[in-house]
């Protein structure tokens, strides 16, 4: 079972589409049997597939609140997708959107007035760090992950 919040982090011109080997999976988060608290995020201008730009699958609960996102048409649910199993179909996913209408972080990219969305470049706007495997672009101030704790007796 894994733990895992992600905190004031702004993800800004990603590509999720499949075209990249890491970007495969079509969202920022997917995870199973675990616990995930999405806290003042911002998803701004990413091209995802799927279901969700986070999908939460298979005895995983969640908690999010103060997360801002642009539209996307390449994906079934605004934010995120949750399903008890694999789901393999729309129907079998209960969605949840975005709770604030605009991103608290500081500096963070604006859309153009009367814009629901942007396209992605397909190149990225800022230089990635030396040996990312594909492009995110992110303002990350805090991101804590929780492995779990194994005891032995």
């Amino acid at each position: 079972f894994i733990e895992m919040t992600i905190r004031n982090t702004l993800f800004y011109n990603n590509i999720f589409d499949g075209s990249k080997p890491m970007a495969a999976s079509g969202a920022v988060v997917k995870t199973a049997s675990s616990a995930l608290r999405l806290e003042n995020n911002c998803f701004i201008a990413n091209s995802f597939v799927g279901f969700a730009p986070v999908q939460a699958f298979e005895n995983t609960t969640f908690d999010a609140f103060d997360n801002f996102g642009s539209f996307d048409p390449g994906v079934s649910c605004e934010f995120i997708a949750f399903s008890e199993g694999i789901p393999v179909s729309d129907s079998q996913v209960v969605c949840t959107g975005y709770d604030l209408d605009s991103c608290l972080l500081p500096d963070a990219p604006t859309l153009p007035p009367g814009a629901d969305s942007i396209t992605p470049t397909p190149a990225p706007t800022r230089a990635a760090a030396a040996g990312t495997p594909f492009s995110v672009h992110y303002s990350l101030k805090m991101l804590v992950v929780l492995l779990p704790v194994f005891w032995l007796i």
